[in-house]
């Protein structure tokens, strides 16, 4: 019986809980992992037949596949644990072992690195991140829109964050570029990546407000010195993305003391080897209808918005169960490759923000 291993019963731990029990797995084939006694409590208090652990070594051990939702920093230590426990038995056991792990893969290129060290070490070892956003329904339907007429996107921008200086739930933080920048960067690549991508261009600015609880978050430091203890509320970047032929722009801001939750991105798509746009587009995230698509044409007859309600964590979930139990394989499923380009991103944003600071040039160069 394939029994699904989850690391870390916080917000995200739950909701992948209660996925997996709609898409059919039973509680016996679930195992969970919290170092928090407390909130492993509170999870058996609506699950109460789950089969817990404080240990990620026994949850390695009882488990086959796996779900990583441990806060951001504590990535690549999870899961360098689960696969040294579990991978050889694993692969020895079904030919392949997959470890899926909450976005992003990773804070730094240090990290990225050991894991893929990794899956280099354990052949059958499968790394992939969950880019919630890439299973938006709009998301098909803007990719339908752009094959059907074989456009391309030729310009972008996005606003993303939320107030996180008035979360009820005290809880420490990687900062706002980590936590929120990169989902508009996943999504606005995902649309080019048939093309091919071959190199990004960014310039930067980050700020550094006070807006967490200082006493939790100094807490992580000492846990993980990966925390920061003053973490980025503000990221503001320009890209220059070159993709196929086209150099496509980007201006794009992410902050975590937004008034008022804010998941938008837009764009210009032009027909291929042309200047000529064919739609712009907008796109509102989780909003009350859902995710909202706005196609315009270029004479600004402004296409019906398109609802779709869907949830786009249990699409995420169900297409890791096809691939675990039937070996299927969906590409918005994030490998190594194409997650880790995102960590060398965010790097690349921290150190753009870091020569300006210090007068030494601004532009960082990111290869595809």
């Amino acid at each position: 019986m394939l029994k699904i291993g989850v690391a870390g019963l916080g917000q995200m731990g739950l909701n992948y809980l209660r996925n997996l029990q709609e898409l059919g797995q039973s509680v016996d084939q679930i195992v969970g992992c919290d170092i928090d006694a407390g909130r492993i409590k509170k999870v058996c208090a609506t699950y109460p037949d789950l089969v817990t652990t404080q240990s990620i070594e026994e949850l390695a051990a009882n488990a086959d596949s796996f779900i990583v939702t441990v806060n951001t920093p504590s990535h690549c230590e999870v899961i360098e644990t689960i696969a040294d426990n579990a991978a050889e038995r694993v692969i020895g056991k079904n030919g392949a072992a997959y470890i899926l792990c909450e976005k992003p893969l990773v804070q730094h290129t240090a990290d990225l690195k050991r894991l893929q060290e990794l899956e280099a070490r354990y052949k059958g070892l499968k790394i992939l991140t969950a880019l919630v956003i890439t299973f938006s329904d709009a998301r098909q339907m803007l990719e339908s829109v752009m094959q059907a007429d074989s456009l391309e996107l030729r310009y972008a921008g996005g606003r993303w964050g939320k107030n996180r200086g008035r979360d009820s739930e005290k809880r420490p933080t990687a900062g706002d570029r980590v936590d929120e920048f990169i989902h508009m960067v996943e999504f606005l690549f995902s649309l080019m990546r048939k093309e091919g991508i071959t190199y990004s261009d960014v310039i930067s600015q980050v700020e550094h407000l006070e807006y967490v609880d200082e006493e939790v978050q100094s807490a992580a430091h000492q846990y993980d010195s990966s925390f920061p203890l003053k973490p980025d509320h503000a990221t503001q970047a320009l890209l220059n993305v070159k993709a196929g032929n086209n150099m496509v722009p980007m201006c794009l801001s992410s902050s975590f003391l937004e008034a008022q939750q804010v998941r938008q991105v837009w764009g210009t798509l032009c027909a291929p080897g042309t200047e000529k746009p064919v739609y712009s587009f907008d796109i509102s995230f989780d909003t009350p209808k859902g995710d909202v698509l706005t196609l315009t044409q270029v004479r600004w007859n402004i296409v019906k918005p398109l609802e779709h309600p869907g949830n786009k964590l249990l699409s995420l979930t169900r297409a890791f169960l096809d691939l675990v139990t039937q070996g299927v394989l969906d590409e918005r499923l994030a490998d190594i490759g194409w997650a880790g380009r995102f960590v060398e991103l965010a790097d690349a944003i921290g150190e753009s923000d870091r020569r300006r600071r210090k007068g030494s040039g601004r532009e960082v160069r990111v290869t595809f």
